[in-house]
């Protein structure tokens, strides 16, 4: 199950291919030139490094929200409470990485990464929590 288009993904993975081409030689810049257009896709990205500035901030942000709702209700003390929390903030995180990705377009942009990585992450410990 995929978030993307089935076109979309074939048309990065295809342009990566044509920058490859292009540097080792295969093509030339004027066939890229003809060819890239033909892959443009209406997602938003970026590169690898602002990809994991944004992923490690909104991983900061989410946490240190969570931390301050944990606080708020004292749900550090009782496990019903905790596991209540993480499963709650596991939906909306889910919710939110699916409004990031449908409305906003973003693909590999390392917001929505963050919040589907705490999404798993909140879900799996909700579940974990009464267990302990």
């Amino acid at each position: 199950m995929s978030a993307y288009r089935l076109e979309d993904e074939r048309a990065i993975r295809t342009g990566r291919l044509v920058d490859d081409w292009t540097t080792s030689g295969l093509l030339t810049p004027a066939q890229r030139d003809i060819v890239m257009p033909q892959l443009a896709v209406d997602l938003r990205r970026t590169n690898k490094f602002l990809r994991i500035i944004l992923f490690l901030f909104g991983g900061l942000i989410l946490q240190s929200a969570l931390s301050l709702v944990a606080m708020f209700i004292d749900a550090l003390r009782d496990r019903v409470w905790m596991a209540v929390l993480c499963l709650t903030a596991g939906g909306g995180c889910f919710w939110l990485a699916s409004r990031l990705v449908g409305r906003y377009r973003l693909y590999r942009f390392g917001v929505e990464e963050a919040v589907a990585l705490c999404a798993a992450g909140l879900t799996a410990a909700g579940a974990a929590v009464p267990v302990w």
